[in-house]
């Protein structure tokens, strides 16, 4: 009898289930870098979820653009607690306890259009917090300050600009029940046009 050559299996690319070692206590990290699995230094990549989970119990938006989230676990390090709006308006925390955080919206630039927004909490080194129901989404209303003129001839036609916040591309306008075309709207500003007097 002759031998030609040793057998071999060769596996391409080298799934993680071949290097990873068995473990049955706690969830195992795996990470694969351009299709290669790492491999753990030490033996073991142990992971657990904690059980004291942050919890959002209460949104008070009486004051805003204040708003005052009540709850547990939160972090007393105001950097440490992560408030966001919608996942896009960060409210910065200048104040915070475990079972409370004071922070004020950011509406930045372009501002925070008027809308309901979904709130998240997540505390740094814990992760996100949960949110009991009725506090999970807080709405944000238009405010108009002023307008001019404030009046016109009957057939209308004339410029009406109206200064206020959280305006967006819906907002619309109405005078005496009669559409005010929108020309142009930002943040803070509306102008449209008159429309006619149709009572005179």
């Amino acid at each position: 009898m002759r031998q030609g050559t040793e057998g071999g299996v060769l596996f391409s690319p080298l799934d993680d289930d071949i290097i990873r070692t068995y473990h049955t206590s706690k969830p195992q990290l795996t990470a694969i870098i351009n299709g290669i699995p790492s491999k753990c230094l030490h033996g073991a990549c142990d992971f657990t979820w904690l059980s004291q989970t942050p919890n959002v119990d209460r949104i008070d938006t009486s004051n805003l653009p204040i708003i005052v989230i009540y709850g547990s676990g939160f972090s007393s390090n105001n950097l440490d607690n992560l408030v966001e709006l919608g996942g896009l308006v960060r409210c910065v925390v200048f104040n915070a306890s475990s079972v409370e955080i004071r922070c004020r919206v950011d509406e930045g630039k372009e501002g925070l259009g008027a809308g309901n927004y979904a709130v998240s909490v997540s505390v740094t080194g814990v992760g996100l917090a949960t949110v009991s129901a009725g506090a999970t989404v807080i709405e944000f209303g238009q405010t108009a300050e002023g307008f001019w003129p404030m009046s016109s001839a009957a057939p209308g036609g004339g410029i009406l600009s109206i200064k206020g916040s959280r305006f967006g591309v819906n907002t619309s306008v109405t005078l005496d029940g009669a559409g005010c075309e929108v020309r142009t709207v930002n943040y803070s500003l509306i102008s449209c046009v008159i429309p006619t007097n149709v009572s005179v």
